[in-house]
């Protein structure tokens, strides 16, 4: 490793340490989610998706920003949530290690970030504030017959404040089959106590790139609601665009070598 690569890894975490040493415990700007109880996730513009994912085989990792629309669905489609898929270049690894999914509300108010982890083979991703300081880490759980996937937690804690539940449903399974939709897993989220807080499914449309997050309206917990947008994000591009997932990595990886 190069003399610039150990200072530049060594203040990037430096950053991070004094970001999570700093008490940051919330996400801000979300206590609005407490009444939004539908939300689609929808690229904006998914020709600039597949045009992208074209020029990858042919010019291989470029720069890339590309934005997500998550509109309230009971409230005339309005659009509540922009994130954007921002690639990380070497000149910003100082401060935006990894950069991820930015997500602000409409008005610009920054919410959140979600990161992949660092030499975690246990995680699938974190959130984080927007100081950069770590909010939760997405465990993947493989115990076997038990139908949890995934676990978020506090980063102080080792137990889950939300557990995933993955379920394959019959209808979405022929829809993908037939190609109507790219995805075929639901998602349910519980509360550590076992309490449904909501549910991420395909939307059965022709474009079947659309994902919809349904809450409980018994769990309006903004804070809670937050985390579950974070954490579907981030299994939407999982499940429904794996390229854009693996183009992030490799913008990481090149990141780090690129001096």
């Amino acid at each position: 490793m190069s003399l610039y690569d150990q200072v530049r890894q060594g203040f990037a975490k430096v950053i991070q340490i004094a970001s999570d040493n700093t008490i940051y415990d919330s996400f801000p700007e979300c206590s609005f989610l407490s009444t939004t109880n539908v939300i689609s996730i929808k690229p904006a513009n998914q020709e600039q998706i597949d045009i992208f994912c074209r020029k990858l085989g042919f010019h291989g990792v470029e720069e890339f920003n590309i934005k997500f629309h998550l509109r309230d669905e009971t409230g005339r489609k309005r659009i509540v949530i922009e994130a954007d898929l921002v690639s990380v270049h070497p000149t910003q690894i100082f401060f935006f290690f990894g950069r991820g999914f930015v997500i602000n509300k409409t008005d610009g108010s920054h919410i959140m970030e979600i990161k992949l982890p660092k030499n975690s083979p246990d995680t699938i991703g974190k959130i984080v504030h927007p100081s950069q300081a770590t909010l939760y880490k997405i465990f993947k759980k493989n115990d076997g017959d038990s139908p949890v996937s995934y676990e978020v937690r506090k980063i102080d804690d080792n137990k889950p404040s939300i557990i995933i539940e993955k379920a394959s449903v019959s209808i979405y399974s022929i829809a993908k089959m037939i190609g109507i939709l790219d995805a075929e897993s639901v998602y349910q989220f519980r509360s550590s106590n076992r309490i449904i807080i909501g549910h991420l499914r395909p939307k059965l449309s022709f474009s079947g790139k659309t994902m919809i997050i349904k809450f409980a309206r018994t769990q309006p917990d903004p804070q809670l609601r937050a985390a579950v947008i974070g954490a579907s994000l981030l299994l939407t591009l999982i499940d429904v665009h794996p390229i854009l997932k693996q183009a992030w990595e490799k913008t990481i990886e090149l990141a780090r070598f690129d001096f």
